[in-house]
């Protein structure tokens, strides 16, 4: 177990926002270290985006 944050924002429900969410949470992650972020989008859907290593490292050179 580990402590998190939560970050929560309105949005209307369309395919741009959803998309620009994920980007967000995507850089977020990267940022933090961590290896997967947790998205609830506007349309309620829960995702597990995973944040490959490769992502981290390039984000980091």
């Amino acid at each position: 177990m580990e402590a998190g944050l939560t970050y929560q924002t309105g949005m209307e429900d369309t395919a741009e926002n959803a998309a620009t969410l994920r980007r967000i949470a995507t850089q977020a992650g990267i940022m933090a270290g961590q290896l997967a972020m947790a998205v609830t989008l506007a349309n309620r859907a829960f995702e597990v985006i995973t944040i490959a290593e490769e992502e981290s490292r390039n984000a980091q050179a």
